[in-house]
């Protein structure tokens, strides 16, 4: 597109208007944008601390993760007699040894009877016409498929992820034209706000003398020049990313928002801008499910296999960068307009521009960030904790004077077997006297207390908890898919209501309230940054206990099952007052969670 055109007009994404007062008028969890500088403040901070960790990570030969993969072996200097496994001779071999790492779905050569919902490629919808599609029809699984084309969404779940890296080519250079292009980056540089450094751009190159990156970014929080910008990027070789773009790019914020609709979690990207006969990142890998849409020229892509040994499978935190001579040979592809590479959260990948005249542009779109069952647990077993020690007495109890003369490491014997001991002796006995059978009965007593937290895991409350997580850090729904109702969308006894698209709240319980989670009111500009400890949310609404039943109804209400408002008051009869049920219900339409339906046809 041109510089500029698929942009946001604000900064900010419009605000639900404020709810009449009613008699059950709902209450935010916290104000809507009285808190917002504070809140960014905190934001900034949490970034600029986590972006150094980051940094050191990357950047410290000691890195956990990566000793981890090299087997023990921290990050060195390369062998001056050692060089890059060189590419596959042949065309035959280059195709074996990409199909030892990954698969290639090709659509120029795919079936001619392939279901016709994933595309033509005599017409190939560009990317926000897609976006559109998928959101008018509410079957945002559409734009995965439209995406991955020739691969349905459900051979994508099944054989793909989490599983093997998938290449998707051969559907034309417009497929995914129209969601960011170079003339973006330089107008979102020169506008008034600019960006500013290491929070919306970084500057990094390749280093192939030291083997590492190395990062030109200004000091963190400045703005950066756009001249000093393309002059890194024009005479030093550096790559550009640029953090979040769809806070500015309007097909970038319907792109997202129709995949975190099918995927169910947030989902985030980044742009990266590179130069001719350039490289900016060392090989390494994230912790993301990675989407590599290719928008502008081409770039070669090396893809490392999983290890034999070492390789942390389905990792919770990237990696330190690795030096490509300790790898094992990858397999190399390269990257054209319209081609999206899926890459499986660990996968080892570093990228490079081959030798052409002409710049490459990518985004990456990101999924899975923190959303495994370890995170699941987590919050489950923090609710499980405080129930169990207020249902069970032995919890409360004090630990026995005597635990740590039996207890600890310096009690166990070596090779582990703290379990053993919990059968009063064994190889996680202590040493010495009776002190085995001491130890032994202090473990079974933990295992026995563990079992009572376990048994009390409140795993419904933990599912509300990350799914309340996912609509504080979702992005704002674009204008069509909801948001505040207009002046003549009111909830009226004769009419219906339906839920904006499926998923557009969740309904929760908690302190006696019944408590409605949404995006509408999620800032555009705070995309992905609704996880902070601390941080306030915009989108929730409080009810009486006594409507949840309406609320229930009206959020599953769909196109094709609509819910009749009388239906909804009928429901709480025994509770509650039909003005409570409407005002309740016309809450939530002028937020955006609902629509209104009158008369079959609809005008909400």
């Amino acid at each position: 597109g041109t510089a500029g055109a698929a942009f946001g007009g604000g900064e900010a994404a419009p605000r639900p208007a404020p709810v009449p007062a009613p008699t059950a008028q709902p209450r935010s969890v916290s104000g809507p944008s009285g808190k917002k500088q504070r809140r960014q403040a905190q934001a900034q901070a949490q970034r600029d601390t986590q972006q150094q960790r980051s940094h050191t990570q990357h950047t410290t030969p000691s890195h956990a993760v990566a000793a981890k993969v090299l087997q023990g072996e921290g990050r060195r200097r390369p062998d001056s007699s050692k060089k890059r496994p060189p590419l596959p001779p042949t065309d035959a071999a280059a195709k074996a040894a990409i199909a030892k790492v990954l698969d290639v779905a090709d659509a120029a050569t795919a079936s001619a009877d392939a279901p016709e919902s994933l595309l033509t490629r005599e017409n190939p919808p560009p990317g926000p016409l897609a976006c559109a599609a998928a959101d008018a029809t509410d079957a945002p699984e559409s734009l995965l498929g439209w995406l991955l084309a020739p691969v349905p969404p459900a051979a994508f779940w099944e054989r793909y992820f989490e599983r093997r890296p998938l290449l998707c080519k051969g559907r034309g250079r417009g497929h995914l034209r129209g969601f960011f292009c170079k003339a973006d980056v330089d107008a979102l540089l020169r506008r008034e706000r600019g960006l500013v450094w290491r929070y919306n751009v970084d500057a990094v190159r390749f280093d192939e003398s030291l083997r590492e990156k190395v990062v030109h970014n200004g000091a963190p929080g400045e703005r950066a020049d756009p001249d000093r910008v393309w002059e890194l990027f024009e005479s030093r070789g550096c790559s550009l990313r640029v953090l979040h773009p769809q806070r500015w790019s309007d097909a970038l914020q319907s792109l997202l928002a129709g995949l975190e609709r099918h995927f169910g979690c947030a989902v985030g990207c980044n742009a990266y801008l590179t130069p001719p006969r350039s490289q900016g990142f060392a090989p390494h890998w994230d912790d993301i499910d990675a989407f590599v849409l290719q928008l502008e020229g081409t770039k070669r892509w090396h893809v490392y296999p999983r290890q034999a040994a070492g390789q942390e499978r389905w990792p919770r935190e990237s990696s330190a960068d690795f030096v490509p001579e300790d790898l094992p040979p990858p397999a190399v592809v390269t990257l054209h307009p319209g081609d999206v590479l899926y890459m499986p959260r660990g996968t080892i990948h570093e990228a490079a521009v081959a030798d052409t005249d002409e710049h490459s542009l990518h985004v990456t779109v990101s999924s899975g960030h923190r959303v495994t069952w370890a995170d699941f647990m987590q919050l489950a077993l923090q609710g499980a904790l405080a129930t169990a020690a207020e249902e069970n007495e032995a919890l409360r109890r004090c630990v026995p004077r005597d635990v740590f003369d039996h207890l600890g490491v310096v009690h166990a014997e070596d090779g582990g077997g703290e379990r053993e001991g919990a059968d009063g002796g064994g190889k996680g006995a202590s040493k010495g006297g009776d002190g085995g059978s001491r130890r032994g009965a202090l473990l079974s007593q933990i295992e026995r207390m563990v079992r009572k937290v376990v048994s009390a895991m409140p795993v419904d409350s933990a599912a509300d908890q990350m799914c309340a997580r996912f609509m504080a850090q979702r992005m704002v729904p674009p204008a069509g898919a909801g948001g505040p109702g207009g002046a003549d969308a009111t909830v009226r006894t004769g009419g219906a209501v339906r839920a904006a698209f499926a998923g557009a709240g969740r309904l929760v319980i908690e302190g006696g309230e019944a408590v409605v989670y949404h995006p509408f009111a999620n800032p555009r500009e705070l995309h992905m940054e609704g996880d902070e400890p601390g941080a306030e949310v915009e989108g929730a609404l409080c009810f009486p206990l006594e409507v949840a039943p309406a609320l229930e109804a009206a959020l599953g209400a769909t196109h094709g099952a609509l819910l009749g408002v009388r239906e909804a008051a009928e429901a709480c009869a025994e509770h509650a007052a039909e003005e409570d049920v409407l005002a309740s219900l016309q809450a939530l339409v002028d937020a955006g969670v609902l629509k209104t339906v009158d008369d079959d046809s609809d005008s909400g």
